[in-house]
């Protein structure tokens, strides 16, 4: 395997944590969700802002917007690790955008990324 390959390997297994980190913080937030329901379904006792600190909303849609963010950066630099390999294989750019449902432009970009030639 060469080393573009073990770097895709690398890539993909980070972008698999990530993707578990995600699926796991969005599934906290639908509970909080659930939960904001249940909370707005009861009887006006106190104000629903009141009642609804106890959710933690707030802190619940930072881990989500983290994850999101952590996920597309991993995403991306898979996507880079992809075209280095495709590249070194002989790979045409546009056969590979379409097999990773980008526009041609956006693979280019990631080509040039994984060459080391950033604009």
């Amino acid at each position: 395997m060469s080393r573009k390959q073990d770097s895709l390997v690398r890539m993909t297994r980070e972008l698999i944590e990530c993707t578990e980190q995600l699926r796991a913080a969005l599934l906290d937030y639908r509970r909080t969700c659930e939960k904001l329901v249940e909370i707005a379904e009861l009887p006006p006792v106190r104000s629903t802002v009141e009642r609804l600190e106890r959710v933690k909303l707030g802190e619940k849609r930072e881990r989500v917007t983290s994850a999101i963010t952590a996920f597309e950066g991993a995403r991306r630099k898979a996507r880079i690790g992809l075209l280095a390999v495709a590249e070194e294989e002989g790979s045409n750019l546009s056969e590979v955008a379409r097999t990773l449902g980008v526009s041609r432009q956006l693979a280019s970009r990631l080509a040039m990324e994984a060459s080391g030639h950033d604009r």
